[in-house]
């Protein structure tokens, strides 16, 4: 199975860089994708990335970027993980058009979801609100044999 995770609005991060780094063992392969063509930018806080992620690719852009790349998938079966306000809420927004390869969406921490209430995920699709991070490797880690739902 493949990987694809996508960023919050802070984009790639050497956090960021890790936690792919981290997660890549039990996949056949990772992509990771974010809002800024794989730049590193360094924001101050939460409102200077999500103004900034407004102003130059915003939600839409991100579903778009996020929707070339599944447009190149072809056979592996993929697991899709979005973080926040960016990934997660571009993973839910294309959840309802999606089918094979995709096979599992997994959204953590997206608060904007309660803005697309209309979206009927056509995949199997998780939402998650954790507590600390190692609840995130364990679940994360858990993709490719689908166990998500009890946890």
């Amino acid at each position: 199975m493949k990987l694809i995770i996508l960023s919050d609005i802070f984009g790639k991060t050497p956090e960021f860089d890790e936690l792919v780094s981290l997660i890549s063992d039990g996949y056949e392969s990772v992509k990771a994708i974010d809002p800024y063509s794989g730049r590193y930018l360094d924001f101050k806080d939460e409102q200077e990335a999500y103004d900034y992620f407004q102003a130059n690719t915003g939600l839409d852009g991100y579903i778009d970027l996020l929707s070339n790349s599944l447009a190149d998938e072809k056979g592996e079966e993929i697991c899709l993980v979005g973080f926040s306000v960016g990934g997660a809420s571009a993973v839910w927004a294309v959840s309802e058009s999606l089918s094979f390869p995709v096979v599992k969406c997994i959204c953590f921490y997206s608060s904007q979801i309660r803005n697309m209430l209309q979206i009927r995920p056509n995949v199997d699709t998780s939402i998650f609100f954790l507590h600390h991070m190692n609840q995130l490797m364990m679940l994360i880690r858990l993709c490719p044999n689908y166990r998500l739902e009890r946890m």
